[in-house]
């Protein structure tokens, strides 16, 4: 841990070079670089950011102290595309109910239809964890976004739905299929 706090510290990296430091980080996040892993997360550079939240979600552990905050933090972010690998990386926590309700919400309430449509794949599988008439809301109420980015997701997802909820998705279906832009 202490060389990578001194690369991650050296002045002049290369961003290929820095790239691979976050994805370090974030490997090693619970094991002692967590703070590290804050630190990129407040860089001035909307893509560290970026960097930051996808590697927490395809590099770290699953679930470690700290790692729920840090995404919720960068869930909030300015960028669109910080919010949506942040969105994306709460896959971790498809079993913490008060997370699924916050990222569904997040899907009525963010601005970006890239967002919107991360969180629709971010609520696809929380029907395991009980929460499968939450995602088949969010769902339908998004079967008629005004984004077609949106829509597109919804109808990706559906196939992720348990075989009692196949009256609903095929409600969900038949209003995506009548989608003028086809999609």
């Amino acid at each position: 841990l202490q060389t990578l706090y001194a690369i991650a510290n050296m002045p002049g990296l290369d961003e290929e070079t820095f790239e691979e430091v976050v994805i370090a980080a974030t490997k090693f996040a619970e094991e002692g670089a967590l703070q590290l892993v804050q630190q990129f997360a407040q860089n001035p550079s909307a893509k560290v950011r970026e960097q930051v939240a996808s590697n927490l979600r395809f590099n770290a552990a699953d679930k470690f102290n700290g790692k729920r905050e840090l995404l919720v933090a960068l869930a909030q972010d300015q960028s669109p595309e910080v919010r949506r690998a942040a969105v994306g990386a709460l896959t971790s926590y498809n079993d913490d109910q008060q997370i699924a309700y916050w990222v569904a919400n997040l899907s009525d309430t963010d601005p970006s239809p890239e967002v919107q449509a991360e969180c629709i794949s971010t609520l696809a599988l929380v029907h395991y964890h009980g929460l499968g008439e939450l995602s088949l809301a969010v769902s339908e109420k998004h079967a008629g976004n005004a984004s077609p980015v949106v829509r597109k997701n919804v109808a990706r997802n559906l196939s992720n739905q348990p075989a009692p909820a196949m009256q609903r998705v095929w409600g969900i279906a038949q209003r995506l299929a009548q989608d003028p832009d086809g999609g």
